[in-house]
């Protein structure tokens, strides 16, 4: 090419006026018919043209395919459930008409009839997938991530590389047999864990503890059965109805309003109408909400107490909390071994016990209940505490002799340190408060425990001393269960009767929107035990731990 050609491209596309002049006067130019004139202006408009409609495209294409496949969780793309479900003059599943028996054979037809009905039943297999869909997209709609843990275990719930559009009925009818498929496996799976559970009781042996737990388990991955446990009685500190009301609000407004589990009371006495009324209105969440009675025949002297010595014991303990009160020891008896058998508690396997007039600080972003289930925990506390010595003094004796009757119920990985002195010769008075526990209402049915219970039962500490249910049922725990599976709730934020239990991590502090102090916290009380659960579980105790 010309160099001339060259400089006049480049001085026009630069528009200067001296430039243009100095060019044009050149004689090879003049003779030209065309000239060549571009401003800079034009260029500047058609390179934004160019980019708009660049832009325009990929915006549009990107609307395209969100619109297909909204919702991402983690890594996982969740599947679009919406063809699932029939609408009303829209019979869309596949690419034939359902309403068109044309070109199905009867068997085809009869097969696509059946999964039409299970579509429209709102409780099919098909429709609670759809329901935990919309749950996971909630959760990440709340930037859940403390969840997430939980998500891998819902992974075999679908398929998540199957898109529905454009398949064949052939292809549907396929689809529409995995739920039914994971229902009878399912099935099956919990008819083993039943088996298990009774074997382990009709013919003991290695393992029988695991055994007997095992139905609590065969539900990992889904909505486990449980329930808020409020167990009222005369000697609690706080049990009026405001009292109770108080707790209930706190529970909906900082969890059971994502979660929405069934409430169970169980009182000395009946509630009246009003009780109920005021309690049930509190309950937004509109759940399932149960009243029960202690059976009084339960809270009786069992006929091998002496009860001149029970009397003399109580004239002992005098100046201890309720050492001297009957009634309370009659009722600690009922809460270690009996309350697990109430009726209204048969069709749950996980409990939260909570107090009337507690107070919570923080928003709970992760389900407990299925925490718990999901990890293979058996329990949890959040408050922990020394007991006062005359009320147990022989306790840790009657104990190490059970544990030497029956050896085989005591695991290898425990936590009987925890409640160790003196190299395991004496009791440190630490146990577990019931106020606010979670637990695995299958371990206190089991064989296991109702053996121990039998045996301190006929001890008759509980009513010649003070052996509460708190303390009894810490010493089975920490023998009887793996230590990996007794979990302390450090991130609850929660205060009853002057105990404050808040957060110590910062991220969790700020994350979960606390408002409590966490200098107040009951963990680094002197009174607390559960620097020794730290030290048990080998878990880092933060900076300034009063240990």
């Amino acid at each position: 090419m010309d160099i001339k050609w060259v400089l006049l491209l480049v001085c026009n596309t630069l528009d200067t006026p001296s430039n243009h002049q100095r060019i044009t006067s050149f004689k090879q130019i003049k003779t030209l018919n065309m000239r060549v004139v571009l401003s800079r202006r034009v260029l500047r408009f058609a390179v934004f043209v160019t980019l708009s409609f660049f832009f325009l495209l990929f915006f549009v294409s990107n609307t395209a395919s969100i619109s297909k496949s909204d919702g991402i969780l983690g890594n996982f793309q969740l599947p679009d459930m919406s063809q699932y479900i029939f609408h009303a003059g829209e019979p869309q599943l596949g690419s034939a008409n359902l309403t068109d028996p044309f070109g199905m054979s009867e068997s085809t037809q009869n097969k696509l009839e059946a999964l039409r009905a299970e579509l429209n039943d709102k409780d099919s297999l098909i429709n609670q997938r759809l329901r935990k869909e919309q749950e996971f997209r909630f959760l990440e709609s709340q930037n859940i991530e403390s969840f997430n843990a939980l998500i891998s275990n819902n992974l075999n719930d679908f398929d998540f590389n199957t898109n529905l559009q454009g398949l064949s009925d052939e292809d549907i009818l396929k689809q529409s047999e995995i739920p039914a498929k994971q229902k009878e496996a399912d099935k099956l799976k919990l008819e083993k864990a039943i088996a298990a559970q009774k074997s382990s009781i009709e013919k003991p042996g290695k393992d029988d503890l695991n055994k007997y737990l095992g139905v609590s388990y065969a539900n990992v991955g889904k909505r486990p059965k449980a329930c808020f446990l409020f167990v009222l009685h005369q000697h609690l500190k706080f049990q009026t109805v405001e009292q109770i009301v108080k707790s209930v609000t706190e529970l909906e407004e900082k969890f059971n309003s994502k979660f929405r589990y069934p409430y169970v009371f169980i009182a000395e006495t009946e509630f009246t109408p009003e009780e109920k009324q005021l309690i049930t209105t509190e309950i937004k969440s509109k759940v399932d909400v149960q009243f029960g009675v202690i059976p009084k025949k339960l809270v009786d002297y069992p006929e091998w107490i002496d009860q001149n010595k029970a009397a003399a014991g109580r004239s002992k303990l005098y100046n201890t909390p309720f050492g001297s009160s009957e009634s309370f020891k009659l009722m600690q008896r009922y809460l270690s071994g009996f309350l697990w058998q109430h009726d209204l508690l048969a069709n749950f396997d996980w409990y939260w016990r909570i107090e009337p007039n507690i107070s919570l600080y923080c928003d709970m972003q992760y389900d407990i209940f299925r925490w718990m289930q999901d990890t293979g925990s058996v329990y949890s506390f959040i408050y922990s505490e020394k007991t006062e010595q005359d009320a147990v003094s022989s306790i840790w004796k009657s104990t190490k002799r059970f544990w030497k009757e029956k050896p085989n119920y005591v695991v290898k990985n425990n936590l009987e340190r925890f409640g160790w002195k003196n190299n395991g010769q004496d009791y440190n008075l630490c146990y577990f408060l019931s106020t606010l526990e979670v637990g695995n209402l299958n371990y206190w049915r089991s064989p296991t425990y109702k053996d121990y219970f039998d045996f301190i039962d006929h001890e008759g500490g509980i009513f010649y001393e003070r052996w509460t249910d708190e303390v009894i049922r810490t010493l089975a725990l920490t023998n009887h269960v793996d230590k990996t599976k007794i979990h302390f709730f450090q991130e609850i934020a929660l205060s009853y009767d002057g105990k404050l239990n808040c957060p110590i991590d910062n991220f969790v502090w700020k994350d979960n929107n606390c408002n409590c102090d966490q200098g107040d916290d009951f963990t680094f009380s002197t009174n607390s035990c559960t620097v020794r659960y730290y030290d048990e579980r080998k878990i880092k105790k933060p900076d300034g731990w009063n240990s």
